[in-house]
């Protein structure tokens, strides 16, 4: 059992600090679009979730305002990012090693 507790918070925590260096990387470095929304797609999915906000500025050039609801979709996005990248590391950190010792590199 204390594996198990040990394996949950190093997921946890290791899980908000790929979220957090995400997050970082896109406000600092302003990557592409592409590779934003490939890397925090549940925070996209959440927004466009939300639906467009009112129509702002002339129509040839049509933009549209971010709402209180658009911010909320957002965070909810994060929290959804940190969920999922917690369980891929939960399940993707093998502590005992067993991987390790069926593989063909390691000799008995």
């Amino acid at each position: 059992m204390r594996s198990l507790t040990r394996q949950l918070l190093i997921s946890l925590v290791s899980g908000f600090l790929v979220v957090a260096a995400l997050i970082a990387v896109v406000d600092l470095l302003d990557p592409p679009e592409i590779i934003t929304d490939i890397l925090l797609w549940p925070v996209t999915a959440c927004v466009y979730l939300a639906g467009p906000g009112p129509s702002i500025g002339p129509p040839e050039k049509r933009m549209n305002e971010g709402t209180p609801v658009h911010v909320l979709a957002a965070m909810v996005g994060y929290g959804l990012s940190w969920i999922i990248y917690s369980v891929l590391i939960f399940f993707g950190c093998d502590p005992d090693r067993e991987l390790a010792e069926r593989s063909l590199w390691v000799r008995p």
